[in-house]
């Protein structure tokens, strides 16, 4: 019984310590994001390196440039709030990343920020454009102008939120293309929270309610996996599934 005794002591101690372990090598919040934001604040301050670390994200996936820079505009969207005091050091980088996106876009097109296969076939959609990127490209918009709104890019935003509304609006189940025939749920609720950002920035949150209504109950009818109830990841056009929710973003 003795042995028993200190075998569960033993074990209980093991099982106390493990789990404290993170204790000792956690870091706080504001401890990691500080230098993330500095180096993105030198990194689109300075066009060389800037330059050097797009071509590199580029290299590995034309895909992360663009979300490198999405999530990028977050961030700062996100400290231009929380750090009043910095807000025009966090809103000038945002433009200088939506000004380089869109002129990229202007000048290469869609397709730089899209895998080869992207050409393998037309989109099914008549506007001919990815979702991925129209989407993103809104969500920095509107981030911006949710902090700040600033009447420049009043109808520069609008256009482009009018763009992901119209192609989901078009979608046979209200879903948008990332590929050719090819729909990323996670594209789609990243522009559908582009809309809702550009809404509430106007003073009109509700102002796509019966969109966001219609979006949920249609994913839910065609987009959900039975099994876990989660959110597929891939599907085609016409909402055929194929690939479940542990293939999601």
């Amino acid at each position: 019984m003795r042995l028993l005794r200190a075998g569960l002591s033993l074990v209980l101690a093991a099982a106390i310590w493990l789990s404290s372990l993170h204790l000792w090598f956690a870091r706080a919040p504001d401890a990691v994001a500080a230098p993330l934001a500095a180096h993105q604040l030198a990194l689109w301050t300075t066009a060389t390196a800037r330059t050097h670390e797009l071509a590199t994200l580029r290299r590995a996936n034309p895909e992360w440039d663009l979300m490198a820079r999405m999530f990028a505009v977050l961030a700062f969207a996100n400290l231009a709030l929380r750090e009043p005091t910095q807000r025009a050091t966090y809103l000038a980088t945002i433009d200088r990343i939506v000004d380089a996106t869109l002129e990229d876009v202007e000048r290469a097109g869609m397709h730089q920020f899209l895998l080869p296969y992207a050409h393998r076939a037309p989109f099914r959609d008549a506007a001919g454009r990815s979702l991925f990127v129209d989407g993103e490209l809104a969500v920095m918009l509107a981030a911006r102008q949710l902090v700040e709104p600033s009447a420049a890019r009043r109808e520069t935003t609008r256009t482009w939120i009018e763009r992901v509304v119209g192609q989901l609006e078009r979608g046979p189940v209200l879903l948008g293309e990332s590929y050719p025939d090819e729909v990323w749920i996670f594209c789609n609720t990243v522009a559908l929270a582009a809309v809702r950002m550009h809404d509430t920035s106007l003073g009109t949150p509700e102002a796509h309610a019966g969109l966001m209504q219609r979006w949920v109950a249609s994913a839910r009818a065609h987009v959900v996996d039975r099994a876990t109830g989660l959110l597929a990841a891939k599907t085609t056009l016409d909402g055929v599934v194929q690939e479940g929710p542990e293939g999601s973003t």
